[in-house]
């Protein structure tokens, strides 16, 4: 090998971005970056908290209903074991790689729809966030 050669077994390349990098705690962030992230932060978790009452009393509102849109709901819920991490527990999905569908999934929206329940930004509900 020459001055300026290198001999590389299986190495690759990855063009990643500043964001990524940021995420990955692989450079260190300006403190103009730390104060747009922390701004971002504060954004969402007011979004957030002001979801939760709407949030809430939609959840009410689902488990209030009876009949055969209970038993659908009863079908399509998602594990409370797990309340960050929710799919639904009743959607067929298929293929070896297939993921379940995150809950609220299609019918659970068709149901909330139909009887003016919203759920919109359900993405925002907290269930750990102590209730006021």
């Amino acid at each position: 090998m020459t001055n300026g050669e290198a001999f590389f077994k299986n190495s690759i390349a990855l063009r990643i971005s500043r964001e990524m990098a940021l995420d990955f705690g692989m450079v260190e962030a300006t403190e103009a970056e730390k104060r747009k992230r922390d701004e971002e932060r504060a954004a969402y978790q007011a979004r957030q908290a002001a979801a939760q009452p709407r949030l809430r009393a939609a959840l009410a509102a689902l488990n209030a209903l009876d009949g055969l849109a209970r038993d659908v709901l009863d079908l399509h819920t998602f594990d409370p074991a797990y309340p960050y991490s929710r799919t639904c527990e009743g959607c067929d999905f298929s293929g070896y790689e297939g993921d379940p569908p995150d809950w609220p999934c299609r019918t659970v929206d068709l149901i909330a729809e139909r009887h003016g329940i919203d759920l919109t930004g359900f993405y925002l509900y907290d269930p750990e966030e102590t209730q006021a």
